[in-house]
């Protein structure tokens, strides 16, 4: 049987919450539990109370201390989910929904929420089997896991049925932000450029404030061949989101493109700040600094990437080409062999080693190059030309 000053401190407690009066409700709701043990309604209050101030730590507490007491205690696993799920731990959240379906096998939202845990897991199957079970249920909010539905589809190859998902959740909901950016992105993806435009614009009127409606237009503008305003679209993205690494990526490459080398450099020197394991900026940067004349920088910046991506073969053949002007021979012929061992064909890493072979007077060596990449393609003009002159030196 209820305390009843247990009882009017809840009531209390609830008058506050609706009020506004948040931190007041949670004094109430702990007088309740301190005045009543295992008060169920005051633990499970204050819980929705602490997560309404975002201390979701002490809200999951509540909903846990719930569930001890009264373990069919639905919306406490609900709650907790979702409390799991904005602290990152989506395994939990995952345990937590799947608690709710078994309780409540018909809700909707539970299906379409534990999707989303699978979706951040990575487990697109699964998550687009429960968006689909949400959608059979007439979830309330229905262009929701459309939309999530689209994702999955998207993330797991298949364009069309994105595109379809998307479609239909805008059907529902006709200016959904996340739904015009998603159809505008995969339209793109299926070369439906003209499409994907018309979203992306339609997107960013009705909410223009949003980095990544900016950020994806612009990859539609380069498809389209239109540099000088995706890089204005890049830019706005970067307003928004000074630290939209992507954003300072892509933009570098289009200002790389277009031979604006410095600010290339520069957009490419912002995006390793903020990932800097990133093998293929590096080797960007150092085609930048190399096209630059920055050896010495270019230099390092290739051999970051290849310690970052041992396999990487264009930074093997572009460092050979530094060490080989920087009179590094020795380096400049590991870094050929380099890539003739894991690419055998390729004519002009022959070539390049025939010529630093040459260089460093080893003729033997530079003439059986030479004659390996004629092989190879017996029109190479240069190999015709370098084999004739060993030759003549070599008597």
């Amino acid at each position: 049987m209820t305390n009843e000053l247990a009882q009017e401190a809840l009531i209390n407690g609830l008058n506050k919450r609706q009020a506004g009066d948040i931190e007041g409700a949670i004094a109430d709701y702990t007088a309740a539990i301190q005045l009543q043990t295992g008060f169920i309604n005051a633990y499970y209050n204050r819980g929705v109370a602490y997560a309404y101030l975002g201390q979701l730590a002490n809200a999951i507490d509540d909903y846990t201390q719930v569930i001890s007491l009264a373990p069919e205690h639905m919306q406490s696993y609900f709650n907790r989910a979702h409390a799991y799920d904005l602290m990152g731990d989506y395994q939990n959240a995952l345990a937590d929904y799947t608690e709710v379906i078994q309780l409540q096998p018909e809700m909707a939202s539970a299906y379409h929420n534990r999707g989303s845990a699978y979706f951040k897991l990575g487990d697109y199957v699964a998550a687009l089997a429960d968006y689909t079970r949400s959608i059979a249920l007439n979830n309330p909010d229905l262009h929701l896991p459309y939309n999530n539905r689209g994702e999955s589809h998207e993330l797991l190859g298949d364009y069309a049925a994105a595109l379809a998902d998307y479609t239909q959740a805008l059907g529902i909901m006709p200016n959904f932000s996340d739904a015009l950016n998603n159809r505008g992105r995969v339209n793109r993806l299926l070369g439906h450029l003209q499409q994907s435009l018309d979203d992306l614009n339609l997107a960013i009127q009705h909410y223009g404030d949003e980095a990544e409606l900016y950020f994806n237009r612009g990859n539609t503008f380069v498809a389209l061949g239109n540099a000088d305003s995706a890089i204005e679209d890049y830019t706005r993205a970067l307003d928004l989101i000074p630290n939209y690494a992507e954003a300072y990526y892509n933009r570098a490459q289009l200002y790389k493109r277009e031979g604006q080398l410095n600010r290339a450099d520069a957009d490419f020197t912002a995006f390793l700040s903020l990932h800097p394991t990133h093998a293929e900026a590096f080797f960007s940067r150092a085609v930048v600094r190399h096209h630059q004349g920055e050896t010495e920088a270019a230099l390092a910046d290739y051999t970051q990437a290849l310690t970052l991506q041992p396999s990487m073969l264009d930074a093997y053949f572009n460092r050979a080409m530094i060490r080989r002007t920087m009179q590094d021979f020795e380096g400049a012929i590991e870094d050929y062999s380099m890539v003739i061992t894991h690419q055998p064909q390729f004519v002009n890493a022959y070539v390049n080693r025939g010529n630093v072979y040459l260089m460093k007077g080893n003729l033997p060596r530079a003439i059986d190059d030479y004659e390996y990449a004629l092989q190879l393609d017996p029109t190479h003009t240069l190999a015709q030309a370098n084999l004739a002159r060993a030759k003549e030196i070599h008597g």
